[in-house]
């Protein structure tokens, strides 16, 4: 990540999209094992600490674009970014000697009988499409929102440019407040809800004609969104136990062309009906559909 932030700003375009493609690797690599470690160590509360964990994914996030705003109003742009890659340097020296206690970890799942569940084919086809299907549905909304809004209002205006962030806010702020509410609701009702309310943001995007309604609908799609993933990603270490690791990666590979394809197919629908808001039925019926992939799943699981 750090050799593709440091030549990110290359003077030619294959310059550009390789150390993009390095950027992109690195990222890759680190987010399931970030994931999973973090799940297998949190134990029953992981799923609050993995919500934890995307907070502060996403509230790095959203300080970004401030940061690289003001490096380019100030021609400061190659400066930030090796900045971020020394930081990226500095911490892959810092794990070099960090210890996980990943063998007693591993151990312990293997022996203390951490996922008592059997599970079947049918589960896991069920959770490989929950993740395929969410990445996809939140790309969509988070992708798709600046140009929904911007046809909304019939031209660009500052509202229109910070459609996303209103999105990746509603995003964040729900990650931080899912340990409270997982207090008192378990994760499947929490799951459900959320869905839900992913489908009446979007919803309120589709049918709404005002700017202000779309920018409420957006927020209130984030906000649904927060917490679905990290439960997702507890449900994995909690079913799998230390099979995880295996499994892991290959539904973490779902997501990421799930979140390739979800952009994709809102603008193959946009462009056949010639209407943006059909493409938002999209990651609409994702949610509906994810809503009756997880209680089926609860069914099979108790969750």
């Amino acid at each position: 990540m750090g050799f593709g932030l440091a030549t990110l700003n290359a003077s030619t375009h294959v310059n550009a999209l390789a150390a993009a493609a390095a950027l992109g690797l690195g990222y890759g690599l680190i987010t399931p094992g970030t994931n999973l470690y973090v799940a297998e160590a949190g134990g029953t509360g992981s799923a609050s600490l993995l919500n934890l964990l995307n907070f502060a994914w996403g509230a790095g996030a959203m300080a970004c674009s401030p940061l690289i705003a003001l490096a380019l109003r100030n021609s400061r742009l190659p400066g930030l970014l090796i900045g971020y890659a020394i930081f990226g340097a500095l911490l892959a020296l810092a794990f070099l000697f960090a210890r996980f206690g990943a063998e007693k970890h591993e151990k312990a799942i293997d022996t203390s009988g951490a996922a008592p569940l059997l599970v079947g084919r049918g589960v896991t086809i069920a959770l490989a499409t929950l993740f395929f299907m969410y990445v996809g549905m939140e790309t969509s909304i988070g992708v798709w929102s600046a140009e929904y809004s911007r046809r909304i209002a019939h031209g660009i205006t500052n509202m229109t440019t910070l459609a996303p962030m209103f999105f990746y806010a509603g995003l964040t702020s729900g990650r931080g407040l899912a340990p409270l509410v997982l207090l008192s609701l378990s994760q499947g009702p929490l799951v459900i809800g959320a869905l839900s309310l992913v489908a009446i943001g979007t919803t309120v995007v589709i049918f709404c004609a005002t700017l202000k309604a779309v920018i409420a609908g957006v927020f209130l799609a984030g906000l649904g969104c927060a917490s679905i993933y990290p439960i997702y990603i507890a449900w994995l270490s909690k079913w799998y136990g230390a099979r995880a690791k295996r499994i892991g990666g290959f539904l973490f590979a779902l997501a990421s062309l799930g979140g390739a394809a979800g952009p994709w197919l809102v603008g193959i629908f946009s462009e056949y009906s010639g209407s943006l808001r059909v493409g938002f039925l999209v990651p609409l019926l994702s949610a509906l559909f994810m809503i009756c992939i997880v209680i089926s799943l609860r069914r099979q699981t108790s969750q």
